[in-house]
């Protein structure tokens, strides 16, 4: 767990010096300390502060080298729901 913490720290590290480009949203900044260890109570928090800088930069790069589906990008898949291909035709209401 050790290297671990290492490695989401430096890299968390270099995410927040380009705060300008990566502003957290959603997750919080978390304290790093020479006494901190990840841990299962913990780990998630850590985590998710790191994978919000990395969904952050797939959207950045995705937008700056113009790609089609920039937009999309940044939808998680594990939220995305699975298309019902033998399902029935979406109905969309306008208002």
């Amino acid at each position: 767990m050790l290297q671990i913490k290492e490695f989401v720290e430096s890299t968390v590290e270099k995410f927040r010096s380009a705060e300008s480009v990566f502003p957290l949203m959603v997750a919080k900044n978390m304290p790093y300390d020479s006494e901190l260890q990840f841990n299962e109570q913990n780990v998630t928090m850590y985590l998710a502060e790191l994978e919000e800088y990395s969904s952050m930069l797939i959207t950045y790069l995705a937008y700056k080298n113009e790609m089609p589906d920039a937009a999309v990008s940044a939808l998680s898949l594990d939220q995305m729901v699975e298309k019902d291909k033998d399902g029935e035709k979406l109905q969309v209401r306008h208002h």
